[in-house]
């Protein structure tokens, strides 16, 4: 099951290559004929996938309905409900999360936080509700790789999950005063000074450094 929805996953828009990085990159709203080759591409990347000889039942239901939505408003084909396979219901979450996150040439990207709160909220009636508390469980308010600010003013990275969805364990990299720190300091939000002040984007936060330093050697493979 866990190969067959992360197969998926990575090939859920074969049907769209050929077009994708023009949706990626298109600055205004899509034309009648667009919208109708985006709702088409579910269907044509499972053609695909079955004539490059895929027959896995859980890879090809998890691509077609990873558009579909649980109260049927979804396409191909409106499905709703239980019978939206479980792997299409959390690519299309993981999906939804990406694309808020992920720049596009006709807006800024979402902090982590604010893409969580606003899918949740926004989408709530097409989403699965208890896999969607499920994942903000899972990701935390702060998910690994987010820029804070913390109250004592140092600025780091959220490295790892904490006892619980709001207090996050930190790798300070910047002190107080703005000076770059020689080692990066481990910092849990749960202590006072410590807790997190604000979430900063990439640009605000400023940093540079190398995974390794932050999650070790294994970061690099």
């Amino acid at each position: 099951m866990i190969r067959s929805v992360v197969l998926a996953a990575l090939s859920m828009n074969v049907g769209m290559l050929e077009r994708h990085a023009d949706f990626q990159h298109k600055a205004g709203p899509l034309d009648a004929q667009e919208r109708a080759y985006l709702r088409a591409h579910p269907q044509a990347g499972v053609d695909l996938l079955r004539a490059t000889g895929v027959t896995d039942a859980v890879w090809l239901q998890a691509v077609l309905q990873h558009h579909e939505n649980i109260d049927g408003s979804g396409y191909p084909l409106g499905t709703q409900g239980e019978a939206i396979g479980i792997g299409a219901r959390l690519i299309m979450l993981a999906d939804r999360y990406c694309a808020r996150v992920s720049k596009r040439s006709y807006r800024q990207p979402l902090l982590p936080n604010v893409a969580l709160r606003e899918m949740l909220m926004a989408d709530k009636a097409t989403l699965d509700a208890p896999l969607a508390s499920l994942l903000v469980r899972e990701l935390g308010i702060y998910p690994v790789g987010t820029f804070v600010k913390l109250l004592n003013g140092e600025i780091g990275v959220v490295t790892r999950k904490g006892l619980n969805a709001t207090t996050p364990h930190v790798q300070s990299l910047i002190g107080p005063r703005g000076a770059r720190l020689d080692v990066p300091l481990r910092r849990d939000t749960r202590v006072d000074l410590h807790a997190i002040r604000e979430v900063l984007s990439a640009e605000q936060a400023g940093l540079q450094f190398r995974p390794d330093q932050l999650w070790g050697r294994s970061a690099r493979t």
